[in-house]
């Protein structure tokens, strides 16, 4: 985004840059209608990509804004929430905490069960295959299974985040479920 900016912003340094140039310069009017006539097309031109420019700018801002609204609306609705159902600070803090990390990381801003949905049932396993079936593999406890089984096993990934600080599972709690895919994510 900052490379993108940078561009903008040297391009309409020249710009004016230019404009102040040619208006000290006194340009030669056009005599003829040929002239006259380039002068015109070149100039409502300049307009109109100066004016898609903007206004693609302005529909990026928009959408990054729309996103950024939409996100603190929720965090709204979850405070009003907690606050009508006299949420113990610590736990109103916590979940806070959770919130704005979930928008730094950017899962905030994407919603993959919404795309999953959106999605073929074989395209969304081959989507899931091509970005967890590397990592499955790295798991040891499945580094001797079968492609078929890794592949079934990758259908059945479910994404859940955790905050820090959350216990994952206790000692002597009965598995149900492997979370052996977090703790390769994030070993200490």
């Amino acid at each position: 985004m900052g490379h993108l900016c940078s561009y903008y912003l040297k391009s309409t340094v020249y710009v004016l840059n230019s404009t102040v140039h040619l208006s000290i310069l006194e340009q030669a009017s056009p005599r003829f209608t040929p002239q006259f006539l380039f002068e015109t097309l070149d100039t409502l031109l300049g307009l109109i990509i100066f004016a898609v420019i903007v206004g693609d700018v302005g529909a990026m801002v928009s959408s990054m804004n729309l996103v950024r609204t939409m996100y603190e609306e929720k965090l709204d609705g979850c405070k009003r929430y907690m606050n009508f159902r006299k949420v113990h600070p610590l736990l109103v803090r916590k979940i806070v905490h959770w919130y704005e990390y979930s928008w730094k990381e950017g899962s905030a801003k994407v919603d993959e069960s919404t795309i999953a949905e959106s999605l073929p049932s074989r395209l969304h396993g081959q989507l899931a295959v091509h970005i967890h079936m590397d990592t499955l593999k790295k798991v040891a406890l499945f580094q001797d299974c079968e492609a078929t089984l890794l592949y079934e096993l990758v259908l059945k990934l479910q994404l859940q985040l955790f905050s820090p600080g959350d216990y994952v599972c206790r000692k002597g709690d009965i598995g149900k479920v492997s979370y052996s895919y977090i703790f390769l994510l994030n070993p200490k």
